[in-house]
């Protein structure tokens, strides 16, 4: 039986040295994207994940983000707690993610959008 508690699964994840990935199982996945601070649309994609994968420093993992609207992307983060500020890739800015034991929050700010910036909250829930 998998784990339901997102918080303890990562952790169960990081305290076992033999596994390297995780697939983390959602039932759906919110996109609410805004623009200059206004609410554009809501996009909605059901049975989705993500994968975390253990890096050599301890504690850290890399994130990869599979349903996403423009590319695809990874970054890095430490080991789940309080909200974090992430290591993001060169398009992308302004990066937090907040794990609650059945969600996960990620928000961010897309650095070369065209015009104006856009900001994208993904929230994962079980």
């Amino acid at each position: 039986m998998t784990c339901t508690n997102l918080l303890l699964q990562i952790e169960s994840f990081l305290d076992c040295p033999k596994t390297k990935r995780l697939e983390l199982q959602f039932a759906h996945l919110d996109v609410l994207v805004f623009s200059q601070g206004n609410f554009l649309k809501p996009i909605t994609y059901t049975n989705c994940s993500v994968s975390l994968f253990k890096t050599q420093q301890p504690h850290r993992l890399r994130m990869r983000v599979k349903h996403n609207l423009m590319f695809s992307f990874s970054f890095v983060l430490t080991a789940p707690g309080n909200t974090r500020r992430l290591q993001m890739p060169k398009q992308l800015k302004n990066g937090f993610l907040k794990f609650y034991p059945k969600q996960l929050l990620f928000y961010f700010t897309l650095a070369d959008a065209l015009e104006h910036e856009v900001q994208l909250v993904y929230l994962y829930g079980r």
